[in-house]
């Protein structure tokens, strides 16, 4: 196109945005680093393994480098990989867990000489009767894996286990078990030898209530003097209006290393900005000796964001909410691990890819097929502002245009391909049109019979 135009252009396939049910969004990996003065960078693609839902799991290594662990989906069903970030470069993504059936929200931790991994499982192609929610587990030791292994009996369900090391030699394991007719959360201590408790603790109730662990748990182990060992962060849906609800954060502290003493902290809510909002997906960072720092997805600024808090632990105070990532895309399940000078944040995002021709730097191609079908959200604003523009990755109904003929108006297709061309400003409004016409002429020899291109200019 640029040899008959001489423009800039940019291509895009607008299959993509007709709605689709079955279509859910596609979830890749993205990051962000904040140097030493407290800067964060612009977010930068770390892998296409997408997800629908969950956070990857991370596990400091030696220097600045990290190792994430993540779901994503494969043809036989969900599998577990890992990615590693080092030299401030990202490794080939390498397969942990590959098997028919779903294996998804893992969680790591290294324990002594070995690294624990511990997720959720299950195959679909048991007989119903036998079918169940399980925590798995496998260990690396040097730079394989263990066969998985079922945690506790195989005839109960269990699901969402998270894990941390603390600086006694023990690791910690938390997971909601269904109990007596419900889902409760339990936990229990691994000491390097054995799991302490014969029987597993059960999360004690806040005063009369419930704790209501639901989803999006994080746990953190504290090693400042100063502060509780363990942090419990996690996400529980509480009404908001009528027939309405929203997703908020609590948090809970154990103030020592027994798992058979009681000295759970009273449950506590994360502050919100407004009723209408939600909060979800925590993930909790070592902040200087009796400082957290919790990053978490809300939609506090309109769509799903990603902001960040610092908690005083020992005054038990928050500072001042900060979004850090914003954008008319949807970020979620965000993650983060110190670095040497700052620190490294993994989240997932249904962000669209631009890619630019080798041949011509002038021409453009979006890749917008992540974005999937979501319910329309009018509080995100900054994605509403795209509609009709090159970059609008929603999806509408299909376009059937007047009299069922579609027209350059009507392109919301699966077989219309957009030409977004940028003519010059000394050009007249009839030599665009000249310059389009002999443009369209050499195409519809060249496009599938398939495809019906339709030209915008910009």
């Amino acid at each position: 196109m640029a040899r008959i135009t001489r423009w800039a252009s940019r291509t895009k396939e607008f299959v993509h945005n007709v709605a689709r049910t079955n279509q859910p969004e596609r979830l890749n990996l993205w990051f962000t680093l904040r140097d030493a003065q407290g800067t964060w960078s612009g977010p930068a693609l770390a892998s296409l393994n997408f997800a629908h839902d969950g956070r990857p799991a991370v596990v400091p290594q030696e220097g600045d480098s990290a190792l994430f662990i993540y779901h994503t989906r494969r043809l036989h069903g969900w599998d577990i990989w890992s990615k590693h970030f080092s030299e401030g470069k990202w490794q080939p993504s390498e397969p942990v867990v590959i098997r028919p059936g779903v294996d998804k929200f893992p969680t790591a931790a290294r324990h002594g000489q070995v690294l624990r991994l511990f997720w959720q499982g299950r195959d679909p192609a048991e007989p119903a009767e036998h079918r169940r929610w399980r925590v798995w587990s496998a260990v690396r030791t040097g730079e394989r894996w263990s066969e998985p292994t079922v945690f506790g009996d195989a005839d109960t369900d269990r699901r969402m286990p998270v894990t941390t090391a603390d600086d006694a030699g023990g690791l910690w394991l938390f997971w909601l078990e269904h109990l007596n007719g419900r889902w409760q959360l339990r936990y229990n201590r691994h000491d390097g030898d054995d799991w302490q408790l014969a029987t597993p603790a059960t999360l004690p109730p806040d005063g009369e209530d419930d704790p209501r662990v639901e989803d999006d748990l994080f746990l953190l182990f504290h090693p400042g003097a100063a502060a509780a060992r363990l942090w419990l962060f996690w996400a529980r849906q509480q009404a908001s209006g009528e027939d309405q609800t929203r997703w908020h954060i609590h948090y809970r502290s154990k103030q020592g290393l027994d798992p058979s003493a009681s000295d759970w902290s009273p449950v506590k809510p994360l502050a919100r900005a407004a009723e209408d909002d939600h909060d979800r997906q925590p993930a909790a960072l070592v902040s200087g000796e009796r400082g957290i720092e919790l990053f978490w997805s809300s939609t506090r600024a309109g769509g799903w964001t990603i902001f960040r808090n610092t908690l005083d632990t020992g005054s038990d105070t928050w500072g001042a909410a900060q979004q850090i990532l914003a954008g008319p895309y949807n970020l979620r399940a965000p993650v983060a691990v110190a670095t040497g000078t700052g620190a490294l944040l993994v989240h997932r995002s249904n962000r669209s890819l631009e890619y630019v021709s080798t041949a011509f730097s002038a021409t453009r191609t979006l890749d917008h097929r992540y974005a999937g079908t979501t319910t329309a959200d009018t509080r995100a604003r900054d994605r509403l502002a795209l509609r009709g523009r090159f970059e609008d990755f929603q999806t509408y109904l299909y376009d059937s245009g007047p009299a069922g003929i579609l027209t350059d108006s009507g392109r919301i297709a699966r077989d219309t391909v957009g030409l977004y061309l940028s003519p010059r400003d000394t050009e007249s409004p009839e030599e665009i049109a000249a310059i389009v016409s002999r443009l369209a002429g050499v195409l519809n020899e060249f496009m599938p019979v398939t495809a019906r291109p339709v030209y915008i200019t910009e």
